[in-house]
């Protein structure tokens, strides 16, 4: 394709980049690990271009435990016997610190992103357990 891939490891709460730097950003499972969410989508805010967004594809609490329970023994069962054990897990424990749908919204409400941004419940193979979180820069943004 002619593109050029820069993958670095930081901290999202303060990274290195120019104000406006990005023309998308995309974030997928780990936004309820973050120790200041509201920080981290500030810095996002400062280091995207204006009228770009940002999109956030997490897990949320909303979600009933029984239906998880089910999709888990439905989607594993034909998978070897470390992944049946390992994946309820995991996916328990993100459930058990990832945010409700209306958490996330205060969070966003509570920075610039405010009066731009989209929240959606997506399906992942028949459970409706995920987010899509759209962020965009206003137009009138002063960085």
């Amino acid at each position: 394709m002619g593109m050029s891939v820069n993958l670095l490891q930081g901290n999202i709460q303060v990274t290195d980049y120019k104000n406006c730097f990005f023309d998308l950003i995309a974030c997928s499972g780990n936004f309820y690990l973050w120790d200041m969410p509201e920080v981290g989508l500030e810095e996002i805010y400062r280091i995207l271009k204006k009228d770009q967004s940002a999109y956030l594809y997490e897990i949320n609490k909303d979600i009933d435990k029984d239906e998880v329970e089910y999709w888990i023994k439905s989607n594993l069962r034909d998978e070897n016997l470390l992944i049946r054990i390992v994946a309820p897990l995991f996916i328990t424990k993100q459930l058990e610190i990832a945010y409700r749908l209306d958490e996330i919204e205060e969070i966003v409400e509570s920075t610039s992103f405010r009066e731009s941004y989209e929240i959606e419940k997506l399906s992942l193979r028949g459970l409706m357990g995920w987010t899509r979180i759209k962020l965009t820069k206003h137009t009138n943004s002063l960085n």
